[in-house]
């Protein structure tokens, strides 16, 4: 009984890592997690935020906000928090 319980608790948990999570493949090539269309309830709010996220990770936007290139990345990063 116990190992069944485990065993059902585990699957859920695996299961919220899931939810709303979407990869969005920027024009440059680029593939973003975020949320889902279905996330947004206004089409034209979803394309904007979209438009954003292109910009962001592709330049072009006020900002010019790019990701680093892979020479720029640390050679040891930070350990994600449990």
């Amino acid at each position: 009984m116990k190992k069944l319980l485990l065993s059902g608790a585990f699957i859920a948990l695996l299961g919220t890592f899931s939810t709303n999570a979407w990869m969005h493949n920027t024009p440059c090539g680029i593939a973003v997690q975020t949320v889902p269309p279905e996330f947004f309830d206004d089409p034209v709010e979803r394309a904007k935020f979209y438009a954003e996220l292109d910009a962001a990770y592709c330049g072009g936007g006020k900002g010019e906000v790019t990701p680093p290139s892979k020479e720029e990345q640390p050679k040891d990063p930070i350990p994600a928090v449990p």
